[in-house]
C-alpha cells in the first residue's frame, strides 16, 4: 500500500484540527477502508519517517568569536571554580583585572560562572560577550563592537558603549575640545544607549564651548539623550535652563548669623513637604548636582570658603558641596567639608549620578584618594560596604600613601572577637581589590587570626588576585 506526501501531509492538518470536526478521506491511500482512519493515521505516521524535510535556502553558520586573549591559568580556573563570582564588587574587581591583565575565561568554565559572565562580559572579552548574548536565545546573537586592547581615536566608534564612555570621558580630562570634536563626528550613527553613554562622560570638564553641541541635542530622536543633554546645560552659567535651576536652589537656602561678640553665618535649608527625613540626602544631591559652587556662593553672598564653613551645622549639606568640590577637583576643600570618620564620605560614595565617574581616573582618583581619605584620622576601620563603594568609585587600587597610612593604623594589631569574625572577613574581602600585591601579606596576617568558616572566602580571593597578577619579584643583584 502506497501513502503518498499529499496524503501525509492532510492527515496532519486533519490530526491538527480534531478527526471529530475533520473526518479524514481515504483518497490516496488505496484500498484502505474509509472507517479505519486509525490504520491512516498510522500509515501517516511511518511515512512521515521517511520524508526528508526541505533544505534551508540559505545557510549562516555561528560567528565563532574573535577572542585573543589567552586563557587564565589551571590555577586560577580551581580558584574561579570553588570563589564561585556572582555579580558583586569582588567579581566586579576580578573582572577589571582580567581585563587588565587581557586574560580570558575557558570556554568550558563559561556556563558554570554563568551569572558572572553576563554581568562583566565586557570586560571579560569577546568570548565573554558571545556567551552572554547567546545565552538564553534561539540563536546567539552577534556584536557590532569588538574587544582591542587599546581603544583610541581610530576605533573607539567600534567598541562596547562602556568602553567607548570610558574612553571619551579619559580623553575629557585630557583634551574637552578633541574630546567633543571626535563625539560630534560619529555620534548620530550610534544606538541611544550608547549615546547616552558617551553624553554622560561631558560631565567631565563640562563647560561653556559645549554648549552649542548640547543645544543641538534638543531634537535627538531619544528622549534619554535630550533629556540628559538638557540637565548638562543647566549645569552651565549663562544658559536659560542654568538661571532657573539656581533660582529654585536659592529659594530653598537661607544664609543666617547667629551670635554677639563672633558672627557665624549658617546654610538653613527648607525641604519640600513631600520629602521625609530619609530622603533628605538624595535630594540634597539631585538639586545641588553639578551647580558650580562658585555660582552657589555668589548666590549667597558669600564666598566659597565661607559657605563651606557656613554648611557645617546645615543638615548634610557639606556633603552635597563636598561631592561637587569632587567633581570640581577642589579636593582640600571635600576634605574641609566631610566629618573624618568615614561616614559622610560612605554617604557621598554611595550618591548616584556620573559626576563622580571621573575618579576612574588613575590621576583624579589617586588626588582624591590622598586628600580626602585621611586613614590616618581613622579610629578603625570602616564597614565592608564603604571600601565596595570606594572601589566602585575608583575601580583600581589606592595610592602607596594611602595604603602606607591604612597600614599604620593599630587596628591592625588589635586580635578580632569571635563575635566579629564576619564582619572582620568582609572588611579584609572587600580591601583585596583595594590594595597593591605588596599590601596583600598584610590581609593575610589577618584572615590567619579568623577562623577558618570566615576567612575561607576571602584568602581563596587574595590567592586568586596572586594568580592573576602576581607581586613583582626584586631583581637579584
Amino acid at each position: 500500500m502506497i501513502v503518498d506526501k499529499g496524503f501525509v501531509q492532510r492527515a496532519t492538518h486533519h490530526l491538527s484540527l480534531g478527526l471529530a470536526r475533520a473526518p479524514l478521506p481515504a483518497e490516496g491511500a488505496g484500498p484502505v477502508a474509509a472507517d479505519a482512519p486509525l490504520a491512516l493515521l498510522a500509515m501517516a505516521g511511518q511515512a512521515r519517517r521517511f520524508i526528508r524535510s526541505a533544505l534551508p535556502d540559505r545557510f549562516d553558520p555561528p560567528q565563532e568569536s574573535r577572542d585573543d586573549r589567552p586563557l587564565v591559568s589551571d590555577a586560577a580556573r580551581g580558584l574561579l571554580q570553588a570563589i564561585k563570582p556572582t555579580t558583586g564588587t569582588t567579581e566586579l574587581a576580578i573582572a577589571d583585572l582580567m581585563e587588565k591583565r587581557r586574560l580570558r575565561l575557558h570556554p568550558f568554565d563559561l556556563p558554570a560562572l554563568a551569572s558572572f559572565v553576563k554581568a562583566y562580559a565586557e570586560q571579560l572579552g569577546e568570548s565573554a560577550i558571545a556567551f552572554a548574548s547567546s545565552e538564553g536565545e534561539k540563536e546567539p546573537q552577534t556584536n557590532d563592537f569588538f574587544d582591542a586592547s587599546v581603544i583610541d581615536e581610530t576605533n573607539w566608534i567600534a567598541a562596547s558603549p562602556a568602553r567607548k564612555s570610558t574612553f571619551i570621558r579619559t580623553l575629557r580630562t585630557q583634551d574637552p575640545a578633541r574630546a567633543r570634536d571626535i563625539v560630534q563626528a560619529g555620534f548620530a550613527g550610534q544606538q541611544a544607549p550608547a549615546r547616552v553613554k558617551v553624553l554622560q562622560a561631558f560631565a567631565v570638564g563640562l563647560a561653556r564651548d559645549d554648549i552649542p553641541f548640547l543645544e543641538s541635542l534638543a531634537g535627538d530622536r531619544a528622549p534619554s539623550v535630550r533629556t540628559l543633554a538638557e540637565q548638562l546645560l543647566s549645569r552651565l552659567p549663562g544658559t536659560p535652563a542654568y538661571a532657573a535651576r539656581l533660582t529654585d536652589v536659592m529659594s530653598r537656602l537661607t544664609l543666617v548669623y547667629s551670635g554677639l561678640l563672633r558672627r557665624r553665618a549658617e546654610i538653613r535649608i527648607e525641604y519640600p513637604a513631600t520629602i521625609n527625613e530619609w530622603q533628605r540626602p538624595g535630594w540634597l544631591f539631585e538639586i545641588l548636582e553639578g551647580l558650580p559652587l562658585d555660582g552657589l556662593a555668589k548666590g549667597l553672598g558669600i564666598s566659597v570658603d565661607e559657605m563651606a564653613a557656613a554648611a557645617q551645622k546645615a543638615d548634610r549639606l557639606s556633603i552635597a558641596l563636598a561631592r561637587q568640590a569632587i567633581v570640581e577637583q577642589r579636593f582640600s576643600l571635600a576634605a574641609s567639608l566631610l566629618a573624618t570618620d568615614g561616614e559622610d564620605l560612605e554617604l557621598l560614595l554611595s550618591s548616584e549620578g556620573p559626576d563622580l565617574d571621573l575618579l576612574a581616573d588613575p590621576a583624579i582618583g589617586g588626588c582624591f584618594a590622598e586628600a580626602v581619605l585621611r586613614p590616618e584620622t581613622w579610629q578603625t576601620l570602616p564597614q565592608a560596604g564603604f571600601f565596595d563603594r570606594l572601589y566602585r568609585r575608583l575601580r583600581r587600587p589606592l595610592p602607596e600613601t594611602t595604603l602606607a597610612g591604612l597600614a599604620r593604623l593599630p587596628v591592625w594589631q588589635v586580635p578580632v572577637p569571635a563575635t566579629r569574625a564576619d564582619d572582620a572577613a568582609a572588611i579584609l574581602l572587600a580591601l583585596v581589590p583595594l590594595v597593591t600585591p605588596g599590601y596583600r601579606p598584610l590581609l593575610r596576617q589577618a584572615l590567619a587570626g579568623l577562623p577558618l568558616a570566615s576567612s575561607h572566602r576571602p584568602k581563596l580571593v587574595v590567592d586568586l588576585f596572586d594568580e592573576l597578577a602576581p607581586p613583582v619579584k626584586p631583581e637579584a643583584t
